[in-house]
């Protein structure tokens, strides 16, 4: 008895110090419930022809700016602006041409325009679009190959483009202004897949290889923390401090670039790692490791595990069975701490939605069958959030088999959910 009071009284020191964190997992049950507010769907007739991926971007008018990608021919895409259930106008994409995300990848609801990450595919050349709410190209600007995410700025756009030479490659950031007009180059020592992070009138960049870089927003260096380990993803910057992960080690820097700590984060060879930044200052690393075998459907088994971290120590860490190897969606945090996602189980062949708090790890929801396609990027306001809800549809193949693809229909539905306190 002595013995069994003596190894209670242990652990209960070792969690208060934080030599043990609290592990949940999807067996957690939900303490809150999210309330679905407002729905909008359409008619899959009038929208969303068959064999088609089609999105719908909310505007802040009550229109939506619809997205359709045939599945197998890209000369069949259309783009329009869609209003109850009719459209307003549709157009034919640009000729050879596909966006590279039928999602927008940037608005400016005052000036009632879109700017655009655009691929002529049989060309093999990039540009950036802008176009009117209308569907009305004002200009597009030409690049060396695929930016991976356009980031606005008060005076322009800014992004990051690998270039491949004959001798090297290497990375160039680019600031454009609203006119299409290049503004200012910052050449990178190597290449780099990341987009830039504007924060406080300092922009960061990882580059693998080489480090991190804090520029100007003229364009010129403020300082360079060096690193020759394989950097996972963007910085994440919080008011005093600048994260970012590699392969092995999830770094905090002050923001002069002096190392503030490290600590080591290594998984596996074969685990893919993202960070995000939770309530009071909490950097969170998503590590999705590659198992054994596969699901029906093709895709490769994964565990998912969620971690949080204080002062260069794991506090908390929250495990989700059934992952798959690759997923897109990445997770949104709201200004409460609230961590929304999609968790894709391979086994139901379904995305599963989450909600978590940052703080400890804890899920406040779950739901294991929601449909849901995707959340909305930028649609976080007011404790709500907008995601769009999917089916499971076969497509018909040139041999006559049929694959099992995830979009939307028989209809799109725009959702917009709010949790309850």
């Amino acid at each position: 008895m002595n013995k069994l009071i003596s190894v209670i009284l242990l652990v209960v020191i070792l969690l208060l110090n934080g030599t043990i964190n609290p592990v949940h997992s999807q067996a957690n049950q939900p303490v809150k419930k999210l309330e679905v507010i407002k729905k909008v769907g359409f008619n899959a007739k009038s929208i969303c022809p068959a064999n088609f991926e089609c999105k719908a971007t909310p505007l802040n008018d009550g229109t939506y700016m619809v997205k359709a990608n045939h599945v197998r021919n890209l000369n069949l895409d259309f783009y329009g602006r869609f209003q109850k259930n009719k459209f307003l106008w549709k157009k034919k994409v640009l000729v050879d041409g596909r966006f590279n995300s039928i999602q927008p990848d940037l608005l400016d609801p005052q000036k009632k325009v879109i700017y655009e990450n655009y691929e002529y595919a049989l060309e093999n050349e990039n540009y950036i679009i802008k176009y009117t709410y209308d569907g009305n190209v004002l200009w597009k600007y030409s690049l060396p190959s695929r930016p991976d995410k356009l980031v606005m700025l008060k005076d322009g756009i800014l992004f990051t483009v690998p270039k491949n030479t004959k001798w090297n490659a290497h990375g160039i950031i680019t600031k454009i202004d609203f006119n299409g007009k290049k503004v200012w180059e910052y050449h990178l020592d190597y290449v780099t897949y990341g987009h830039p992070v504007y924060q406080d009138e300092t922009i960061y960049q990882n580059v693998n290889g080489t480090g991190l870089i804090a520029l100007t927003p003229n364009g010129e260096e403020k300082w360079r923390y060096s690193t020759d380990e394989i950097i996972f993803d963007v910085p994440v910057v919080s008011k005093n401090t600048v994260y970012f992960i590699t392969g092995e080690n999830l770094y905090a820097l002050d923001l002069n670039g002096n190392l503030k700590w490290k600590k080591r984060i290594y998984d596996t060879p074969n685990s893919y790692l993202r960070l995000s930044l939770g309530l009071n200052d909490t950097p969170i690393v998503k590590t999705i490791r590659e198992l054994k075998g596969v699901y029906p459907n093709g895709n490769f088994k994964a565990l998912l595990m969620l971690k949080g971290y204080k002062e260069g120590k794991e506090i908390w860490k929250t495990v989700f069975q059934n992952a798959e190897l690759l997923s897109s969606n990445e997770p949104i945090i709201d200004t409460n701490g609230i961590m929304y996602f999609l968790h894709r189980n391979g086994v139901k062949e379904t995305s599963e939605l989450y909600l978590l708090d940052t703080l400890n790890g804890k899920i406040l929801y779950a739901n294991t069958n929601p449909q849901i396609l995707s959340l909305l990027p930028d649609t976080l306001r007011n404790g709500s959030i907008m995601a769009e809800s999917s089916k499971i549809m076969k497509i018909k193949n040139d041999d006559g088999t049929t694959t099992p693809y995830e979009a939307p229909g028989p209809y799109i539905n725009i959702i917009q959910y709010k949790l309850k306190k």
